[in-house]
């Protein structure tokens, strides 16, 4: 989306590196824009230097928008970074703790760098001029008191910010805990207790460019005069009004093949987004589902442009002419990414950036995007997004928990990513599909109605990362359905713990790894270990690891398929 700053736009982004403000606006009111427009400005008229501006976004729009607008204003090997709250916090660990950081979760990382900035005599930033965080309506919890705390100790005391959102898109209230209760209504009032920052509200529509898109635009100003039941029916009511697509058949996804642009097919559960897309691939359409941004990977151009190179090292020329070749949408910007994590000289050695892009910052910089132009997706995943189509698949039987709140919320999220159509379609149950707390992370299983055993879960990228390099062509078989046979067993304190390899044809193009192992070791009973049937090659990724003793990964990289779709277990 590229236009010229409106005049509420132009107040958030003509201000000084020390000046703190909060910035609220709707879908499509050019947050993104803002944040773009607003780097550039720091560093072309208050002469901030890049390193000197910290942006923090979950949304790939907001990262794309900063390296485009920021592109002519900063030198080469330079970049205004955009990072993730899991990866600062990493840093500040790396930072102020003595010990070695070891992975334990994202949250128990978050909590040690909160509490390393509490207790930190000095500011752990004291470079920093200007903090950016983007979508702050999804900073709650154990990441809203990171938040608070990085901006009253982890900064210097004449550093400014500016947080961007909007509070009626605030989804993530199910990630509060009795120890970390604060949801983003709790963040702001703690920010303007403290900082006493100014209030701007971006008012215009910039995204609709249809009347079924403006109408639903236009209830925002509505909904927010109105509390959680009242709010709900009058989304029910606009629902009502889009003319839907009817049964999930053939006739339906062939109507949807017609379309132009991206279309985003819209669900409650990563349970129904899993099932929609089964569906959409039986009926000849390819889609690919999203997946968390903690589990998003790698872009596969990283891989198709560097992996098999023949030297260790790359100069600028050579590297942005392959990456553009191998599908990367802004070799540049990448280039400097790539320098900034790793310094070494005028060349980029391959190998020293494979093993950055395996730590958490690295991962934050080079966020894969879906490739298709049908995404699958729950509404959660959804948010930042934004499409020329989207269907909401089996509104209506949502699930809310009797959640009024959350239940308008979803549907106020879903209906606005869209540009153009808004439609709903019937037809999938995910009805005996669970999520579990029960392994590491959770995972989507089908039970019985008495819920005792296993029936199938839903394979997502995490839980298939452990192949190597595959020996087949990877691009032949995206979107096709795998088989499975049994693998080579994992050994881990003494214990052999399952796996499965992924194949097509004759090909091995994925293997689980033993968290799977684990979780599904839980479930056997007696010696019986189940076969696995069903899942698909979702898309392509770039895989970091060990650098391996053949061409095939000798740099510490290789092209890798991601798998999805729900899985059927066979205990015979």
């Amino acid at each position: 989306m590229t236009f010229e700053l409106d005049t509420s736009q132009r107040t958030a982004v003509d201000i000084a590196p020390e000046d703190r403000q909060i910035v609220l606006a709707g879908p499509g009111a050019g947050k993104s824009e803002v944040v773009g427009a607003l780097a550039a400005h720091l560093v072309e008229d208050d002469e901030v230097d890049p390193d000197q501006i910290l942006v923090i976004s979950f949304s790939r729009a907001a990262v794309d928008v900063v390296e485009q607008r920021t592109a002519e204003v900063v030198d080469e090997g330079e970049t205004v970074e955009v990072r993730t709250i899991d990866s600062l916090a990493h840093e500040v660990i790396v930072e102020l703790s003595d010990d070695e950081p070891a992975f334990r979760g994202y949250d128990k990382a978050i909590q040690q760098a909160t509490e390393l900035l509490r207790d930190s005599d000095e500011p752990v930033f004291d470079n920093l001029r200007h903090v950016v965080i983007d979508e702050v309506q999804d900073v709650v919890g154990i990441r809203a008191d990171f938040v608070l705390m990085l901006l009253r100790r982890g900064v210097a005391t004449d550093t400014g910010f500016t947080l961007l959102g909007d509070t009626m898109q605030a989804l993530y209230d199910f990630q509060l805990t009795k120890e970390h209760p604060k949801t983003c209504f709790d963040l702001l009032q703690s920010i303007k207790g403290s900082f006493d920052p100014r209030v701007v509200e971006l008012n215009c529509d910039h995204r609709s460019r249809t009347d079924t898109a403006r109408a639903i635009s236009g209830v925002r100003s509505e909904l927010l005069n109105l509390v959680a039941m009242p709010r709900l029916r009058r989304l029910q009511a606009a629902l009502a009004d889009i003319s839907p697509l009817g049964d999930f058949d053939q006739d339906a996804v062939e109507t949807v093949a017609a379309w132009s642009g991206r279309t985003a097919f819209l669900c409650d559960t990563n349970a129904r987004a899993a099932l929609t897309a089964q569906r959409l691939s039986e009926f000849g359409l390819r889609s690919e589902t999203a997946t968390s941004v903690l589990d998003a990977g790698l872009p596969p151009w990283i891989a198709r442009a560097l992996a098999d190179h023949e030297s260790d090292t790359i100069e600028f020329d050579e590297f942005t002419g392959l990456a553009e070749g191998s599908g990367c949408p802004d070799p540049v910007a990448s280039w400097r990414l790539a320098r900034s994590l790793d310094h070494s000289g005028s060349a980029l050695s391959i190998p020293r950036l494979a093993a950055a892009l395996n730590s958490p910052r690295g991962r934050g910089l080079f966020r894969r995007t879906p490739q298709s132009p049908v995404l699958v997706s729950t509404v959660h995943r959804a948010k930042g997004l934004e499409f020329d189509n989207v269907v909401l698949v089996d509104p209506n039987d949502w699930s809310w928990d009797d959640d009024t709140d959350r239940a308008s919320t979803m549907l106020y999220v879903a209906m606005s990513r869209a540009y153009a159509r808004v439609t709903t379609v019937d037809g999938i149950s995910s009805q005996q599909w669970h999520r579990r707390e029960d392994a590491a992370r959770a995972i989507w299983t089908r039970e019985p109605w008495r819920k005792r055993g296993l029936l199938g879960f839903l394979v997502e990228p995490w839980m298939a990362r452990d192949l190597g390099p595959a020996e087949c062509r990877l691009d032949d078989v995206v979107g096709q359905p795998v088989s499975w046979e049994e693998g080579e067993s994992f050994l881990l304190d003494g214990d052999e713990i399952p796996s499965w390899v992924a194949t097509v044809g004759d090909s091995a193009v994925a293997k689980t790894g033993a968290e799977l192992g684990q979780f599904i070791t839980r479930k056997i009973f007696g010696s019986v270990t189940p076969t696995f049937r069903g899942a698909r090659v979702d898309g392509l990724e770039t895989a970091v690891g060990a650098p391996r003793q053949d061409a095939l990964g000798r740099h510490g990289m290789w092209l890798a398929a991601r798998l999805s779709g729900p899985v059927e277990l066979d205990w015979k």
